[in-house]
């Protein structure tokens, strides 16, 4: 067969690499136009596109979907086009068939931040579903779906990983049941559609004296490691990578040293800041960083 491969975030960077390991070589990568990075915000393009033309396959990077983008994907001549994590809208009807490695257990979470949002509601389960694509976001029908159990110390970065070696998988599985042609796609259910939105700068702020203890710790929990979540200490932001439920409990929004460690009080209680970066800063212990603050958050 011959694929093409849309993506552009770190979810398609990993499910690349396990198809490369799979032995399966995209013969096109369709991925974002180069972005301005760095100290220099020079334009550069993504590590997809540099691994994609290192393995010998032609890289498009369109901006909008025209008619010139359109006769290079033709060209390509492709079976199917794998896509994950592209980001962006595809013209469905004008493109080969299309398979979607979505990290939800679809139909629940459809949409841009599927793994934040189970973080964010304490889901116990996540998974990730194969689906051909179809012009409605996530509704496709499923070829193959399977659940993991999220564990306690999951966040954002950690579930993203895991969710992509089990989608890598399921994806080779799922592309040589179609080569052989004995896939079968199953419609969802269209009970259970909850909608994953993207996360907006507000939700990045913290409120703990609005906040319960589970509510915090799953937020920040979503947040990590990026963009994280954040709280203002003397003034300046401070990043909550990795908190843990206390047995102590200041008053709700105020920071407290107890024995070795540093705890935020919340709406009910109080939580452990383990982890924690300054803006500007480099991350550390949250004990190593009150030593050299003394102050109240809010």
């Amino acid at each position: 067969m011959r694929i093409g491969f849309a993506g552009s975030g770190h979810f398609a960077e990993e499910i690349w690499q396990e198809l490369a390991q799979a032995g399966i070589h995209p013969v096109l990568l369709v991925t974002a136009p180069p972005a301005a990075r760095g100290r220099g915000h020079q334009e550069r393009p993504l590590p997809l596109a540099g691994w994609a033309e290192a393995a010998g396959a032609n890289v498009l990077a369109p901006v909008a979907w025209d008619e010139a983008s359109l006769q290079a994907v033709s060209r390509a001549a492709l079976d199917c086009l794998v896509v994950a994590d592209y980001g962006r809208r595809l013209p469905v009807s004008a493109l080969p068939l299309a398979i979607n490695v979505h990290p939800s257990l679809l139909p629940r979470w459809r949409g841009a931040a599927p793994i934040q949002r189970a973080l964010w509601h304490g889901d116990r389960y996540t998974g990730v579903s194969v689906m051909r694509v179809a012009e409605a976001i996530d509704a496709g029908p499923l070829y193959a779906q399977e659940a993991i159990l999220i564990a306690p110390d999951d966040n954002a970065g950690t579930l993203s990983q895991r969710l992509a070696l089990l989608g890598g998988r399921l994806l080779a599985e799922v592309l040589s049941d179609l080569e052989a042609g004995r896939a079968q796609a199953l419609a969802q259910d269209s009970r259970g559609v909850r909608w994953a939105r993207r996360l907006t700068g507000e939700e990045e702020w913290l409120r703990p004296g609005d906040l319960s203890t589970s509510s915090l710790v799953r937020r920040v929990r979503a947040l990590s490691p990026a963009p994280g979540a954040k709280l203002t200490v003397n003034g300046r932001a401070l990043k909550l990578l990795v908190v843990e439920a206390a047995s102590v409990r200041p008053p709700a929004g105020e920071l407290w040293a107890s024995g070795p460690d540093l705890v935020l009080g919340t709406r009910d209680g109080g939580v452990r800041l383990i982890r924690v970066r300054p803006a500007g800063g480099r991350e550390m212990a949250g004990a190593d960083f009150w030593r050299g603050v003394r102050g109240g958050a809010r």
